[in-house]
């Protein structure tokens, strides 16, 4: 317990020195699919990207695998011209440098490990997740991102050559 918890402050410190995005958020706008729980952030250009989740609208869960895009120029919502390879909600992201970190997740009856950085017009798979990983936390310096999820934590070094998970 008491490693969890050091690994909660440090991931708070973190946090707190991550690089900021200047961001015109303007009114509010309704996303064109509404989720609970999807992959989300920031990406360095100062849009905001939201993709999969999980959708209870007509009460029944689904999972979704589209990709959202608010574009900070204008504050509109559009649908990306791509999609997650699965539909997934609940998994571990965080913002870095090079586009919105996403990983694990689950779809109901799978819980995953695969993980890849979103960009406003990429999606890039990266190594998996050394386990299977929903309901976590993950958080990025920008020079490593770090996950935590149940009691395994894993780091992964974006400078690397061939980052690997640590």
């Amino acid at each position: 317990m008491k490693k969890l918890l050091s690994l909660a402050f440090s991931l708070a410190s973190v946090l707190a020195f991550a690089t900021p995005v200047e961001v015109n958020w303007g009114a509010k706008e309704e996303m064109p699919i509404k989720v609970a729980r999807p992959f989300g952030g920031f990406l360095p250009n100062g849009d905001f990207i939201v993709a999969g989740g999980t959708d209870f609208s007509d009460g029944v869960k689904t999972y979704s695998r589209a990709i959202q895009v608010r574009f900070a120029a204008d504050g509109k919502w559009a649908l990306a011209n791509r999609e997650l390879p699965h539909a997934v909600g609940e998994g571990v992201t965080c913002e870095t440098p090079l586009g919105v970190f996403c990983g694990g997740g689950t779809d109901g009856k799978t819980v995953f490990k695969d993980a890849y950085f979103l960009t406003r017009d990429e999606l890039e798979k990266l190594v998996d997740l050394p386990e299977p990983v929903a309901m976590g936390a993950a958080a990025s310096d920008g020079k490593v991102v770090y996950v935590v999820g149940g009691n395994k934590e894993w780091k992964l070094d974006l400078g690397a050559e061939k980052p690997e998970w640590a």
